[in-house]
C-alpha cells in the first residue's frame, strides 16, 4: 500500500510544470550574467560597459530620429557579430535590428576601435 502511495505521489510530481523564463533580447545586460555574455560577446559585463563609455561619444547618432539605434546595441550587434561570425541577418534577427543597420553598426564600431587602438596595443 506505502509503495502504491509513494507511486501516486511520485507521479504527481511529474506534473507540475517548472516556471518558464523569458529573457529580454533586447537588453542583454540586464537579463544575462557573465557566463551568459562571455560565452555570446566574448566579453564580461565590466568589459562592455567600460568600452560602451569609452566608444559613446563617438558612436552617439542623432537621436531624434525614430529608427535610429543606441550606442549599447551598436556595441553588442558588433562584439556579437565578431565573436561568433555569423550571418548578419542573423545577429540582427536576435538583436532587433535590420541587416543594413547592422552592417552600419560594425563599420562603426571597427572604425572607432581602430581609432582607440593604440591605447591599448
Amino acid at each position: 500500500m506505502t509503495h502504491l502511495l509513494f507511486l501516486a505521489a511520485r507521479e504527481n510530481q511529474h506534473k507540475m510544470p517548472k516556471p518558464r523564463v523569458f529573457l529580454d533580447r533586447n537588453q542583454p545586460l540586464d537579463s544575462l550574467d557573465n557566463e551568459g555574455l562571455i560565452s555570446r560577446y566574448r566579453l564580461n559585463r565590466q568589459c562592455i560597459t567600460d568600452l560602451c563609455d569609452l566608444l559613446a561619444g563617438d558612436l552617439q547618432q542623432c537621436m531624434e530620429r525614430s529608427g535610429s539605434v543606441s550606442v549599447v546595441t551598436q556595441i553588442l550587434v558588433a562584439l556579437h557579430y565578431f565573436a561568433t561570425g555569423s550571418f548578419q541577418r542573423v545577429d540582427g534577427d536576435l538583436h532587433g535590428v535590420s541587416q543594413s543597420s547592422l552592417s552600419r553598426c560594425i563599420s562603426a564600431v571597427a572604425k572607432v576601435l581602430n581609432r582607440h587602438a593604440s591605447q591599448f596595443i
